[in-house]
């Protein structure tokens, strides 16, 4: 059973540290200024948003009072067994129709143009897995050597 919850602004009601404020700074003709909430676009702020989310809603939802935080009723949706929602860049979000397994792969990479090729593939999701470098490291290495072994094969089959 799932719950989708869509909060409005979701980032703008979340204060920024004062002693990051200086670091948001921009100048337009008429002024230097800072935001005081989190703006869209800085690296980390799809993370920070989820530990929000994950310490409001861990104990139970109806915290969202507590924490004075408005949620979108049109786009919440609750008791569901699946649903579709946004994903970085694609107001579609994932849709599982296109998603491929490994298994419609026709072959593991051949040449250093193929695995450049997955690397890239892999960096994409990057931002939404932790440490997912390290997991990236023995592809990167690959490429420097320009042919593809059975630990990438490990590697790769062990994560995807």
């Amino acid at each position: 059973m799932l719950s989708f919850l869509d909060a409005f602004s979701g980032y703008h009601q979340i204060p920024m540290s004062p002693a990051d404020e200086e670091k948001t700074a921009f100048i337009t003709p008429y002024s230097l200024y800072c935001y005081k909430v989190m703006p869209f676009g800085l690296k980390n702020v799809g993370a920070t948003y989820q530990r929000l989310m994950t310490k409001i809603f861990k104990p139970l939802i109806g915290h969202t009072v507590e924490y004075d935080m408005k949620l979108n009723p049109s786009k919440c949706a609750f008791g569901v067994s699946a649903g579709k929602f946004w994903v970085y860049g694609q107001p579609k979000g994932i849709e599982v129709a296109r998603i491929k397994s490994r298994q419609s792969w026709k072959h593991l990479p051949r040449s250093k143009k193929e695995l450049q090729r997955l690397t890239g593939k892999l960096v994409a999701l990057g931002r939404f897995i932790a440490r997912f470098t390290d997991e990236l490291r023995p592809f990167f290495l690959a490429i420097r050597k320009k042919r593809w072994s059975k630990r990438m094969d490990g590697q790769l089959s062990k994560r995807f």
